[in-house]
Order: structure tokens, then C-alpha cells, then sequence
């Protein structure tokens, strides 16, 4: 339910209604949801890409997992 609230301003009765206020915070609300996810997807997209490539490039899934050991433990 809106709040309402009236007012007099010369003789006449204005009512302001607040529900326009909450509407816009729930559009920018929505709109900023969107960028996020967005963004979020960008970089789920990209990291996948970079572990396809990686398991292109080394041969297949034993190769990337034993270069991977490789490269982080110096072995």
C-alpha cells in the first residue's frame, strides 16, 4: 500500500503520492542486478574459455592436471 500524504497548498488539497519514489529505487535496483549478473557471466564465460583453452593446448585433462601440479609445486 503507497503512503500517502496530503497537503494543502492555496486552497487546494494536493496528494503526493510516494510509490513513485519506490518505483525508481526499484528500477535502479533492477538495472544495477543486471549489470552484476552481467559482469558476473562475462567472467564466467572468460574463465571458461581459459580452461578450454588450457586443456586444448596441453593435450587433454591428465596433461593440464599434471602441468598444473607442475607449475604450482615447482615439481
Amino acid at each position: 500500500m503507497a503512503y500517502m500524504n496530503s497537503e494543502k497548498t492555496h486552497g487546494h488539497r494536493v496528494v503526493s503520492d510516494h510509490s513513485n519514489q519506490t518505483n525508481r529505487d526499484n528500477d535502479m535496483a533492477n538495472g544495477m542486478m543486471i549489470i552484476v549478473v552481467g559482469l558476473a557471466s562475462m567472467i564466467g564465460i572468460w574463465g571458461f574459455s581459459c580452461i578450454a583453452s588450457g586443456l586444448f593446448h596441453s593435450g587433454g585433462l591428465i596433461q593440464l592436471g599434471s602441468k598444473w601440479v607442475s607449475a604450482v609445486f615447482g615439481m
